[in-house]
C-alpha cells in the first residue's frame, strides 16, 4: 500500500488513529513510499526522505 494511502487512515477518529497515538510521538504518516509490484507480488518498496 502506498504510505500517501495510509494517511487518511490515521486521522483523528480513523481506523487505525490508535497506531500513531499510543506511540508517543516515534510515528508520522506521510506520502511517499510506493511498493514495487511485479505479477501480483510485492518485490520491494522505494520511499523517499
Amino acid at each position: 500500500m502506498r504510505t500517501a494511502d495510509l494517511v487518511p487512515l490515521v486521522q483523528a477518529g480513523a481506523d487505525l488513529y490508535p497506531l500513531l497515538a499510543v506511540s508517543g510521538g516515534r510515528y508520522s504518516a506521510m506520502g511517499g513510499g510506493v511498493p514495487l509490484i511485479s505479477e501480483g507480488q510485492v518485490i520491494a518498496g522505494v520511499g523517499s526522505r
